[in-house]
């Protein structure tokens, strides 16, 4: 259900901390929308059909997600109340409206100070993430105080908010 094919496209962590730019769920929270079918024996309970993976190059982020061939090939039937899960059978798993939300989601996320702020305070507090490899200490520590100061700057609000929100997303944007 998990195995990676080499489709890797996106920091596991990033989507486990980003959220729905529609729902302001968690962006994993409710894999049906999509067509997906939830994995609860998964450790990070990621959907049949996400597969982890590290790419190549790409260590210091951790594990990337990309899509394998259970997501459209592992179906599921409710009779009764009972499901039956079907490994090899059809699924309706809608692969562009899932890259599509993810990416505008990554994009509302960038482009809107609060959700940048949300993402990376739930990224400094995630469970088990890339931050908390020993060779990314610096860049936690770093990170932990630049959410810090913005908060606080947050906090303070007054007319100079937007000028510092500003300057604050542009370095964001800058890593």
């Amino acid at each position: 259900y998990h195995t990676p094919e080499g489709s890797a496209l996106f920091p596991l962590d990033w989507l486990r901390a980003m959220r729905d730019k529609d729902t302001g769920l968690p962006f994993l929270e409710n894999p049906e929308r999509f067509g997906l079918l939830p994995d609860p024996n998964h450790p990070l309970k990621l959907p049949v059909g996400l597969a982890p993976d590290v790419p190549r190059g790409t260590s210091a982020f951790g594990q990337w997600v990309g899509i394998n061939c259970t997501a459209c090939h592992v179906g599921e039937l409710t009779y009764k109340g009972k499901a039956y899960r079907i490994d090899g059978g059809p699924n309706l798993f809608n692969l562009d409206h899932f890259y599509r939300q993810m990416f505008d989601s990554l994009t509302a996320t960038v482009n809107e100070p609060d959700k940048m702020l949300a993402f990376l305070t739930s990224l400094l507090n995630l469970d088990g993430c890339y931050l908390d490899m020993p060779e990314n200490k610096s860049r936690r520590e770093s990170l932990a105080v630049f959410v810090s100061a913005w908060t606080k700057i947050r906090q303070l609000g007054g007319d100079e908010l937007s000028v510092a929100d500003k300057a604050f997303m542009a370095r964001i944007k800058s890593f």
